[in-house]
């Protein structure tokens, strides 16, 4: 896929114009495969700062559906969430990090739209059906519109690995951010930890 292939499928002509919650969406969530050296021409030409908002905001939505019920699942989409919006707005190597957000946005994306493994169980029902994760949040989502409850097993799909390369990386980006007086490091979903 080129790059003006992944900006039709995310509905914007030029890369400065990804602002909006639906392109995040349109890519986390296509069917379609995403190069990561596409994605990495993407975000090389796009607003740090949007689209970790961006980032934040897509999260937020999907793990609300999930709920803090399912604690597994909660903490490993806060963690990936991190580590996506450390990376983005990492003041390190801009080349080397903006590569290592596509490569893990493109991980993401597999996991989350092909590979996970999600039993999801209507109310009344013996036998659950298998989602993806992308999927059984949509059922949830419309099981809570039409007052439909649906019991989900995520044990299937929390054995996501983040290398500790990426994570230190992240960890020390969101020092530096938190560090800065300027910052508001709690806008970005960071907890003070005293």
């Amino acid at each position: 896929m080129s790059l003006n292939e992944l900006l039709n499928l995310i509905g914007i002509d030029e890369p400065d114009e990804f602002e909006y919650f639906e392109n995040f969406a349109d890519i986390v969530e296509s069917d379609e495969e995403i190069p990561e050296e596409t994605l990495a021409e993407l975000f090389r030409s796009t607003d740090p700062e949007t689209v970790s908002e961006i980032i934040e905001q897509y999260f937020d939505d999907i793990m609300n559906v999930v709920s803090t019920d399912h604690p597994d699942i909660y903490a490993l989409l806060d963690t990936i969430r991190n580590v996506l919006i450390a990376l983005i707005l990492a003041d390190d190597d801009e080349d080397e990090c903006i590569d290592l957000f596509a490569e893990e946005l493109t991980k993401f994306h597999t996991w989350y739209s092909f590979e996970s493994a999600v039993d999801v169980t209507e109310m009344g029902e013996d036998i659950p059906t298998v989602h993806t994760l992308k999927d059984a949040i949509t059922v949830m989502r419309i099981g809570k519109l039409d007052n439909e409850e649906h019991i989900c097993d995520f044990s299937g799909c929390t054995d996501y690995e983040i290398d500790d390369y990426i994570l230190d990386l992240a960890s020390e980006s969101r020092d530096r951010r938190m560090e800065d007086p300027n910052e508001d490091y709690l806008e970005h979903g960071y907890v003070y930890d005293n």
